[in-house]
């Protein structure tokens, strides 16, 4: 992972750690950042996918 996508999941991670989501897994796909969130147990088993456009164009 490259430095910039270090820190775009560092934001995303971090944003959803704020309403206690854990992070199931991250990658790169077709230039494309991809974060799997899940919520806690207490809130119910769903799992929200994240995918953000080419890594090379995300704001900072």
């Amino acid at each position: 992972m490259s430095l910039e996508e270090d820190l775009e999941f560092t934001k995303i991670a971090t944003l959803a750690r704020q309403f206690q989501w854990e992070v199931v897994r991250q990658e790169v796909q077709d230039q494309n950042l991809v974060v799997v969130l899940k919520k806690p147990r207490a809130l119910g088993p769903e799992q929200l996918t994240l995918a953000a456009g080419p890594v090379s164009s995300m704001p900072t």
